[in-house]
C-alpha cells in the first residue's frame, strides 16, 4: 500500500494588512526567517541543537531573500507603471511559499541515502511545475518531527507577468496532487494521488452526481492519510505527550506506594531491633550497677584484713617478739651496692610499707578500669567509704 505526500502552499505579501491575513497567505518576511537560518520561530518542536544539520540553497538568509524579492517586486512594479500599466499594490502577494511534507513514520524510517533521493526527485518535479525562474531559495530542515523541504518563489506567470493569484490557485493544487505522485511513480517512489474536488468534472454532472461527487471528496480528504497539517499534527503529538505525562505520574504513584510500604517495613524492624538493644542496654546497666559495688565489698574487706593485722602487730610491739626483732640485724644491700645493717623489724616495717603502697596503686588502678569499662557508672567514694587512704 502506498502513501501521500502534503504539500502546502503559501501566498507572501511584502505588508501586514487584511490580506496577508487571508487564507493561505502570510507575511514574506516572517515566513522566511522562520524556514531559513535565522530560524525566528517558536515552534517548540524545533531542536536547536539540531538546526546546523538543515541545507539551504539560493539566498541563505531569511533578511536577505525577503529584501531581494521585495526589492524585484518594487522593479518590476516601476517597469509596468512606467510602461503604462498599474503598480502593484502595496500589500499586493509578490510571492509563494511551498512545503513537501512526507509522513514522518514514513521518512524517518528511510536510510540518510533514501531521505536523499527522495527530496532530490521532488526538486525535480516541484522546479518542472512552478518554473525553475520563479524558485530564489530552499530549505531543508532535519530540527524537527521528521526531514521536510521548504520552496520559496517569486509568482511569475509563463507570460512574464508577476501576479501570484494565476500561479498559486485550483489548477496548481490539482497538478500537485496529481502530477506530483504519478511523477514520483515513475521515478520509483509508492505515493498515491491525492483526492481533489475537480470543478470542471463537475459541470458535466447532474445536480444530485455533483452533491455525492462533493461529499465523497470530503470524505476522503478526512480519511487522509498523508502527512497531518501542522495545527493537527501539533495536537497529536501534545496529546501523546499528556499520555506519557499520565503515565509517568501513574508509575510515580506506584513507586510512592512501594516505597511507603517498604518504609513501614524497616520502621517496623528498626522499631523491633531498638527494643532488643534497650533490653541489652538495661541488662548491662544493671551489671554496672552490681559491679563497682561487689568490687569495692572485695576492697573493703582486704582493707579491714590489713588493719587487723597491723593493729594486731602493734599490740605486740611490748612484748618479746617485737623486743628481739628490733634487736637482731641483717645485712641490707642498697641500690649502689653497699650494705647496711638493718633491725628485722625494720627490714619487715618496711615490707609492710611497700606492699600497702602497691595495694593503693592497685585499688586506683582497679578503679580507673572500672570507670573505662563501664563509663555509665558514677563512682562515689563518700558513699562506700574511701578504704585506700586509710592509715594502716
Amino acid at each position: 500500500m502506498g502513501w501521500k505526500v502534503g504539500i502546502t502552499t503559501l501566498k507572501l505579501t511584502n505588508q501586514r494588512s487584511k490580506k496577508s491575513r487571508a487564507k493561505r497567505t502570510g507575511f514574506l518576511r516572517a515566513v522566511v526567517c522562520e524556514a531559513m537560518p535565522e530560524r525566528w520561530g517558536k515552534d517548540e518542536d524545533i531542536d536547536r541543537n539540531l538546526s546546523h544539520y538543515n541545507t539551504y540553497t539560493g539566498i541563505t538568509s531569511g533578511v536577505e531573500l525577503a529584501e531581494n524579492m521585495t526589492k524585484e517586486a518594487a522593479e518590476y512594479s516601476a517597469q509596468r507603471k512606467a510602461a503604462g500599466g498599474r503598480a502593484l499594490r502595496a500589500d499586493a502577494a509578490i510571492g509563494w511559499a511551498m512545503i513537501i511534507k512526507p509522513p514522518a513514520d514514513v521518512i524517518n524510517a528511510m536510510s540518510p541515502g533514501q531521505q536523499i533521493k527522495f527530496f532530490a526527485d521532488s526538486d525535480k518535479i516541484i522546479t518542472a511545475i512552478m518554473g525553475a525562474d520563479n524558485i530564489r531559495a530552499t530549505a531543508l530542515h532535519r530540527d524537527e518531527q521528521a526531514p521536510h523541504k521548504h520552496y520559496f518563489g517569486m509568482g511569475y506567470t509563463k507570460s512574464g507577468e508577476l501576479c501570484v493569484d494565476k500561479v498559486i490557485n485550483p489548477k496548481l493544487y490539482k497538478r500537485l496532487n496529481q502530477e506530483y505522485p504519478q511523477k514520483m511513480r515513475e521515478l520509483g517512489w509508492d505515493i498515491e494521488d491525492c483526492t481533489i474536488y475537480d470543478a470542471e468534472k463537475v459541470k458535466n454532472m447532474t445536480e444530485n452526481e455533483a452533491t455525492v461527487y462533493k461529499e465523497k471528496c470530503k470524505a476522503k480528504r478526512r480519511e487522509k492519510k498523508s502527512g497531518l497539517d501542522s495545527k493537527t499534527y501539533k495536537a497529536k503529538k501534545e496529546i501523546e505527550k499528556l499520555e506519557k505525562e499520565r503515565e509517568k505520574a501513574r508509575l510515580s504513584r506506584d513507586l510512592a506506594i512501594a516505597a511507603t510500604q517498604q518504609a513501614r517495613r524497616q520502621t517496623a524492624d528498626t522499631q523491633q531491633h531498638k527494643e532488643i538493644l534497650e533490653a541489652d542496654i538495661a541488662n548491662l546497666q544493671k551489671q554496672v550497677d552490681n559491679y563497682p559495688a561487689d568490687l569495692q565489698e572485695h576492697l573493703n574487706a582486704l582493707s579491714a584484713a590489713a588493719n587487723a593485722y597491723r593493729n594486731a602487730a602493734r599490740a605486740d610491739e611490748s612484748e618479746q617478739l617485737i623486743g628481739f626483732l628490733k634487736k637482731i640485724k641483717v645485712n641490707q644491700k642498697k641500690p649502689d651496692g653497699s650494705t647496711v645493717k638493718r633491725t628485722v623489724y625494720d627490714v619487715w616495717e618496711e615490707y609492710c610499707r611497700k606492699q600497702e603502697q602497691k595495694l593503693a596503686a592497685q585499688a586506683k588502678q582497679s578503679q580507673q578500669e572500672a570507670k573505662r569499662r563501664l563509663p555509665t557508672f558514677q563512682f562515689t567514694t563518700a558513699q562506700h567509704g574511701n578504704s585506700y587512704d586509710k592509715d594502716f
